[in-house]
């Protein structure tokens, strides 16, 4: 692979629909997936565990879009939003 010695990757606001692949990048320390709405908190996950010394930067879809904030439940999310490890 071409860049395998990669160590940070920002791909923020790309449409990405998924991340495989990624995990092939063994030496990522920093992942920027921000603004990419297609992806959801199960793959961001994934990745975690594919490269557990890489620090993933996501706000992963955990709602549909159409679902009012006031239904979900929970706190308004942030774009930014770090996954916790």
């Amino acid at each position: 692979m071409v860049f395998r010695n990669l160590e940070e990757l920002n791909l923020i606001g790309n449409q990405l629909t998924d991340v495989k692949g990624l995990e092939n990048l063994t030496q990522l320390t920093s992942l920027v997936l921000s603004n990419n709405p297609d992806l959801t908190k199960a793959q961001i996950d994934e990745q975690q565990k594919a490269l557990p010394k890489c620090e993933i930067i996501s706000n992963p879809k955990k709602y549909p879009p159409h679902q009012p904030l006031s239904r979900r439940g929970g706190r308004r999310r942030v774009a930014g939003y770090r996954n916790e490890t």
